[in-house]
Formats: structure tokens, C-alpha cells, sequence
């Protein structure tokens, strides 16, 4: 294996490209020895909780149950889910929207007023760090986001952010997937990178042609050289790669700008559309991929999306049918167009309960979420069982801004970690105690006793298997 290592290793360096242009194929090689597939962690986090009577399942079994409407897009996963609606974040005592900030870390927070900071690391942060001190990955975490940066007017960054390296360390997610895009696939902030290969990656990224035109004919050829196995996923890495490629093609915006500016993604004055509001869902379904196809690739074995940043202001759900009238609340994205805080403060109009079809949309992303999840075969079924998944959100609805009753999903069982299909009893128990058991799920061999505070961190009775 490691002659295996070092022959890809000198492959990447010769063709000047990120890691993310092939995929682990010696981790295959390790499954087969029986040490299995390693474990994988993908959180989302939302905002303006769900309209609860119509999405909340009922308590109990999934499997005997239809989901309601708002959920019934996650009804071909639901024997993969757990559901836990009635979680409490009580480290917070604050109201409305401020507990978006702190409710990775689940610990003490400091600071005045509503979007108070966290005094600890997220749970992204403490694992990636654990997981990158024994794993071959080149990132101990993968932390993206979409449209995050607007904030809540006149809170600023306090409220943009959820991901913390430690006491008032916020993680700004990296928000153009053009530049994750260059810097995992094509290498082009590679330092050991030669200077004209990364000249030539990035002549390549800003005239919007695949990074496989240029490296795409050397790894066919060195695919001649696996198994039938290998050179399946080679092929099936091939793929995806170009499928990225078209994404983000997609979601660039022309108007105004040339075509190198729209493809570079390299300044941040010039980068395609990574705040064109317009676009919002095609970012986001590019955001999802990036962080897939980089747990796939072993890049990183964690990876953090924030959905948008602590109330969506400035996210216009008009491109939805059924989404209608005059924003009144938040109404950052003007006065025609219904806003996601909008939405959730007048859920209802002309006898259109509209913030539910929103709800119902969310939902679909993470049923897509899941398929390409589950789409990617690993030791023990798919990647969903290696992994867990957990959609967070930092309030009950938006309409009331209950944070004591949050709605929280997670998805896989991470190698039989969890009980999933399930709508747990959640009602009362503490956030921490969801966060401490996917910790312990997915580093098994050094358990905590509990995440974030000692008091309301500890495991909670009904979510492991």
C-alpha cells in the first residue's frame, strides 16, 4: 500500500492537480484486507425551522407511518433517518435567531445581546482535527456554504456564521464552489504545485473547459494499469468530475462580465455567482456535490454546509411555483419577493400556506443529498452506511422562534452506529447529547461522556442501535 501511495502521490505531482482528481483507490485495496471503510460526517445547517403540522412524523417507527407532506420527499430514505423534533439547545437562553451560532458546539457561549459567540469548537472542528491526525486526508474539514455572508441587519457576523475553531473563532465557510472546485480538483492553490502547471489549471478554469482536458487522457492511461474493480471507479471519478463541471457552468451568470471572469472564480470581486441570490438553488446543489465528491475522494472526512446564514433574509424563494406577494418581514430581497424570514413570519397567504411549500423543498435537497450519498457503494452497502448525516436547524418554526423545541434530522447509521428509522422521543433532551453520540459513532475507540457542556452534553437514551 504504500508503494501504491507514493506511485499517486508522484502521479498527482506530475500532473500539477489536487487530490480531489482521484480518488483513494488504495482504500479499496484496505477494505478488502477487512479493516472496512472509513466513517464520514456531512452536516447541514438551516434556518426558520418547519411548520410542524406538516412535517413532524409521528413518534415511533417510521416504517409503519407515511410521512406528512412537508417530509414526504425523504419517504424512499425514511428507513435510513431519525427524526428528532423536540430537541432543546439550553447552553442558550436567548431568543429568536441566535442560537444559529452556537448550536454545533452545544457549550457555553459569550458575548451580549441576541448572536452570542461559542466558548468551544464545533463538533466538525473537534472531529475533522481527531480523524486528520490518523487519516490520509489532505483537509481535516470541508466547510462550505451558500449565501451566508448577508447577516442580519445590523447584528453583522455574529449572526453569518455557525462553525468555530474555539472561543470567538468563527470558520467563515467558503462560499464560490469555483474555488473549492480549483483548489481540490484542479490544484490550483497547491504550493508544491509547479508554477507553470498551475499557470496552465487556471488558464484552463478561466476559459471554463475541464480540468480533464488536461489531465483526463493521463489518469485514463493510468487506469489501464488496475484492476476492473479500480478502473471502474476511475471512470465513474471521471464522470463526476465532469458532471461538477457542468454545475458550475450552469450557475454562472454572464451579464456584464467575460467569460474569463465568470469562470476563474479565483478573485472574489470577479467570482461566478456565489452571491447572485437568483441562483441560490443551483449553488446550493453544487455545494452538495462538492462535499460529496470530496468524502468520496477522501479528501476530508468531514464536511459542514451552511445552508444560508441565521435567518435568509436575503434568500427569494419566488423561483418556487406557489410562492407568491409582498415581502414584509426581513424583506432584504426587496419588496415584490417573498424572503425565507419573510416566509416564516407570514407563512400563510391568500389560504397558501407558502413557508411549507419552502419546507417541502428544503426537504427535497436533502432527499437529493441522500441519493448521491447512497448512489456511492462502499464496504458495507453505500457510503450512507459509513456516514452520518445531520440536518440541523436552531429553531421550532419561525413564526414562534421556539429554540428549545428544535427540529433536527440525521441520516445513516455510521457502521450500526445508530437505530435509525425512527422518530425519536427527543422532546426535552439537550442537542449535546445528539452531538456526543456522533462523535462517539464516529471515533469509537476514544468515546466522550459528553459534547460541549457536562451538564446537557452527556448521550441521551434512544438514538444508538
Amino acid at each position: 500500500m504504500s508503494d501504491w501511495e507514493l506511485r499517486r502521490r508522484d502521479l498527482l505531482k506530475t500532473l500539477g492537480v489536487g487530490a480531489g482528481c482521484l480518488p483513494f483507490i488504495h482504500s479499496s485495496r484496505a477494505w478488502a484486507a477487512g479493516t472496512g471503510a472509513p466513517t464520514k460526517l456531512f452536516i447541514v445547517a438551516s434556518t426558520e425551522g418547519y411548520r410542524q403540522a406538516n412535517w413532524r412524523p409521528k413518534d415511533g417507527s417510521l416504517l409503519t407511518q407515511t410521512l406528512p407532506d412537508s417530509s414526504s420527499p425523504v419517504e424512499p430514505h425514511k428507513a435510513d433517518l431519525i427524526f428528532m423534533p423536540g430537541l432543546t439547545h439550553p447552553t442558550f437562553s436567548g431568543p429568536r435567531h441566535g442560537g444559529f451560532c452556537s448550536q454545533l458546539t452545544a457549550g457555553p457561549v459569550s458575548g451580549v445581546g441576541e448572536y452570542q459567540q461559542a466558548y468551544s469548537p464545533s463538533l466538525d472542528q473537534v472531529i475533522g482535527n481527531a480523524l486528520a491526525k490518523t487519516s490520509n486526508v489532505s483537509r481535516a474539514q470541508l466547510n462550505l456554504g451558500v449565501m451566508t455572508s448577508g447577516g442580519v441587519t445590523p447584528e453583522g457576523n455574529n449572526s453569518k456564521w455557525c462553525i468555530f475553531k474555539g472561543k470567538d473563532q468563527s470558520v467563515i465557510p467558503e462560499q464560490d464552489p469555483w474555488k473549492t472546485y480549483g483548489d481540490i480538483f484542479a490544484g490550483v492553490t497547491t504550493s508544491t504545485a509547479p508554477a507553470s502547471t498551475q499557470a496552465a489549471a487556471t488558464k484552463l478554469l478561466a476559459q471554463r473547459k475541464s480540468i480533464l482536458d488536461f489531465v483526463g487522457t493521463d489518469l485514463e492511461k493510468f487506469a489501464t494499469r488496475l484492476g476492473t474493480d479500480d478502473k471502474v471507479m476511475v471512470g465513474g471519478h471521471l464522470q463526476a468530475v465532469r458532471d461538477l463541471e457542468k454545475e458550475l457552468l450552469a450557475t454562472t451568470s454572464t451579464t456584464g462580465m467575460s467569460q474569463a471572469q465568470c469562470g476563474s472564480g479565483l478573485t472574489p470581486a470577479t467570482a461566478i455567482s456565489a452571491t447572485d441570490t437568483s441562483k441560490y438553488a443551483d449553488v446550493l446543489k453544487v455545494q452538495m456535490d462538492l462535499g460529496v465528491m470530496a468524502l468520496k475522494c477522501g479528501v476530508t472526512r468531514v464536511v459542514t454546509l451552511q445552508m444560508i446564514d441565521a435567518s435568509g433574509s436575503s434568500i427569494p424563494f419566488n423561483f418556487l411555483p406557489g410562492i407568491s406577494g409582498t415581502g414584509s418581514a426581513g424583506g432584504a430581497v426587496g419588496a415584490s419577493l417573498r424572503g425565507w424570514h419573510d416566509l416564516a413570519h407570514n407563512p400563510v397567504t391568500n389560504g397558501v400556506d407558502m413557508k411549507s411549500i419552502v419546507d417541502k423543498w428544503c426537504m427535497l435537497q436533502f432527499a437529493t443529498l441522500l441519493d448521491r450519498i447512497k448512489a456511492i457503494a462502499e464496504p458495507g452497502g453505500t457510503m450512507l452506511n459509513n456516514s452520518a448525516v445531520l440536518i440541523t436547524n436552531h429553531m421550532e418554526d419561525g413564526s414562534n422562534h421556539d429554540t428549545q423545541k428544535l427540529p433536527w434530522i440525521l441520516a445513516g447509521n455510521c457502521q450500526g452506529y445508530f437505530k435509525t428509522g425512527q422518530c425519536a422521543l427527543s422532546t426535552g433532551n439537550p442537542i449535546g447529547g445528539v452531538l456526543a453520540d456522533i462523535y462517539n459513532a464516529m471515533i469509537p475507540d476514544a468515546p466522550v461522556t459528553y459534547f460541549g457542556d457536562a451538564t446537557n452534553g452527556k448521550p441521551w437514551v434512544g438514538l444508538r442501535a
